[in-house]
C-alpha cells in the first residue's frame, strides 16, 4: 500500500488479503494497513440442516451469508440424513440407520426425515401368506415383495387342512 500522488485518495494501492475465507466462512474484517498479511476471518452464522453442508464461503462482512448446498447421495429406504456435512465436501453428510425396525412382513418403504432417527416409513409386504405359512422375517428396505415365508410349524391332523396363514413372526399358528 502506498499513499496516492499528489494528494489524490483515490489513487491510493490496495492490495487483497493474503488468506482465503474457506467454505463457511467470510471475511469479518480489513487487513492491518501497510502490512502485507491476513484480514479476520469468521464461522458463518447461519447453519446447515442434517442432509446439507456449506458448500462456498460468505459474502464479505456477511455474518450468514455462506451458500448451503444439499448432499447429492440421498439416504435410501430404512436410512436418514443423521448431521450436516463437512464444509466444502458436498456427500459427507453421515448417513445412519432408523431406529424404528419393521417386523416380520413388514419393509422400510422410504428414507427418514433429515435428523430424524425414527421417520422412516414402514409399509407392509404386498407377497402374502397362504394358508399353512407366515411371514418369518422382515422384507428387504425399499422392496414390498421380498419378505419371506415359511411353512408353519404346526401340522393339521387327520381330517384337518390348514384354512388361513399364521401370524407374522409366529411359526405355530397357522389356522387349522
Amino acid at each position: 500500500s502506498t499513499k496516492g500522488d499528489d494528494g489524490d485518495d483515490d489513487s491510493c494501492t490496495v492490495s487483497p488479503c493474503s488468506n482465503t475465507p474457506g467454505p463457511g466462512q467470510y471475511f469479518s474484517s480489513k487487513g492491518t494497513d501497510g502490512a502485507a498479511g491476513t484480514c479476520g476471518v469468521m464461522a458463518c452464522t447461519n447453519t446447515p440442516a442434517p442432509g446439507s453442508y456449506f458448500s462456498s464461503k460468505g459474502d464479505d462482512g456477511d455474518t450468514d451469508s455462506c451458500s448451503v448446498s444439499s448432499c447429492s447421495d440421498p439416504p435410501g429406504p430404512g436410512m436418514y440424513f443423521a448431521s450436516r456435512g463437512q464444509n466444502g465436501i458436498e456427500n459427507s453428510c453421515e448417513v445412519l440407520a432408523c431406529t424404528n425396525i419393521p417386523g416380520p412382513g413388514q419393509y422400510f418403504s422410504s428414507a427418514g426425515a433429515d435428523g430424524d432417527e425414527d421417520s422412516c416409513d414402514v409399509s407392509a409386504c404386498t407377497n402374502m401368506p397362504g394358508p399353512g405359512q407366515y411371514f418369518s422375517t422382515k422384507g428387504s428396505d425399499g422392496d414390498d415383495d421380498s419378505c419371506t415365508l415359511s411353512a408353519c410349524t404346526n401340522t393339521p391332523g387327520p381330517g384337518w387342512y390348514f384354512s388361513g396363514a399364521g401370524a407374522n413372526g409366529v411359526s405355530h399358528t397357522c389356522a387349522v
